[in-house]
């Protein structure tokens, strides 16, 4: 069984426009462009009135699917030794790694963003690569979002920003695998945020991660 590790980016509902274009500022210029087409309503309002393409139903439907989106690095020595195996040409002079499978989520309170690595090798890269965290870090602050984290696949999360370190959610890790109660999304991030704020404090991220 493959692994499929993501960074997931959790931000009140009324910050999702700004995470999704925050996010955007990563993504190829293809996948920038469509994306970025799809807020004309605003990410809220397309989640809640959904009738235009199929892009849009994959990406912001309850329960749909996630799209492939490519994303944009800054070169590492990961990234470096990674790209060499991959056949995606860099862009905007950054290293492309995809698919990967991307979710939008919203609740009445959080918003949910969701990059799932689409191989086992692109699930190593996410968790050695300093600038894929460094990157999901900087949208995340760019964006509003309350908390970024990595998920390994364990029992607990990986908070990078703006605390880091390792926390367990106060519910049972395996419920959040599923698929009914993923979609209650308010008391997934309301989780997440309260369990990492508690666990770790004021432990701050190290300004470059």
């Amino acid at each position: 069984m493959g692994l499929d590790y993501a960074y997931e980016l959790i931000a009140e509902r009324h910050s999702a426009d700004r995470l999704v274009r925050a996010v955007c500022e990563h993504l190829a210029p293809d996948d920038r462009t469509r994306l970025l087409g799809v807020l004309g309503l605003g990410v809220v309002d397309v989640m809640e009135h959904v009738q235009r393409d199929d892009f849009e139903r994959q990406l912001f439907e309850r329960g749909g699917k996630d799209i492939c989106l490519s994303f944009l690095f800054t070169a590492d020595e990961h990234l470096t030794e990674y790209a060499k195996q991959s056949p995606v040409a860099p862009a905007d002079g950054r290293v492309q790694v995809g698919c990967v499978w991307t979710s939008i989520e919203c609740g009445s309170r959080f918003t949910r963003l969701r990059a799932t690595a689409a191989t086992s090798d692109m699930s190593r890269l996410f968790e050695r690569s300093t600038s894929v965290r460094k990157t999901f870090s900087d949208a995340g602050r760019s964006g509003g979002a309350l908390l970024v984290m990595f998920d390994d696949e364990r029992e607990d999360f990986v908070s990078v920003w703006p605390i880091r370190g390792r926390f367990v959610p106060a519910g049972e890790r395996d419920s959040f695998e599923d698929d009914e109660l993923k979609l209650k999304v308010d008391a997934y991030c309301a989780d997440l945020v309260a369990s990492a704020r508690r666990t770790l404090g004021g432990q701050p991220a190290d300004a470059g991660a």
